[in-house]
Order: C-alpha cells, then sequence, then structure tokens
C-alpha cells in the first residue's frame, strides 16, 4: 500500500512540475514573440469601400417579395 500512494506522489510531482515548466517555457516564448513582432511596424487598419460593404451585406428584408403573405 506505501509504494502504491508513493507512486502516485511521484506521478503528481511530475505533472505539477511538467505544468510549470510549460508554462514558464510559454511564457518566454510569448516575450520573445512580442519583443519580435514590436520590431516591425504595425499593419494600417483600412475601412471598407462602398462597393465592399454593398457585397458583404445580406439583401434586403423588406424587400416586395417578403411580404409576409402566403399564397
Amino acid at each position: 500500500m506505501k509504494e502504491l500512494g508513493g507512486i502516485l506522489l511521484v506521478m503528481l510531482a511530475v505533472v505539477i512540475l511538467g505544468n510549470l515548466w510549460f508554462h514558464l517555457v510559454e511564457s518566454l516564448l510569448d516575450r520573445v514573440r512580442r519583443w519580435r513582432d514590436a520590431s516591425h511596424e504595425q499593419p494600417a487598419w483600412h475601412t471598407l469601400s462602398e462597393a465592399e460593404k454593398q457585397a458583404d451585406c445580406p439583401p434586403d428584408m423588406d424587400s416586395s417579395d417578403s411580404s409576409g403573405t402566403t399564397e
């Protein structure tokens, strides 16, 4: 019984240390990515032209053929 408890404690320690290692590496990678991307110029945001707005919009809901009556 003691062996089983010892094995479970070792497995728990491995999981906890693995989780800490993962978050440490991810935070370092995130800092490197932010540092690398900070030197690049950010892309400009552009508004849509009228033609692009019309192409992206769904058809009008109050058109004459959708009067709500059935024949």
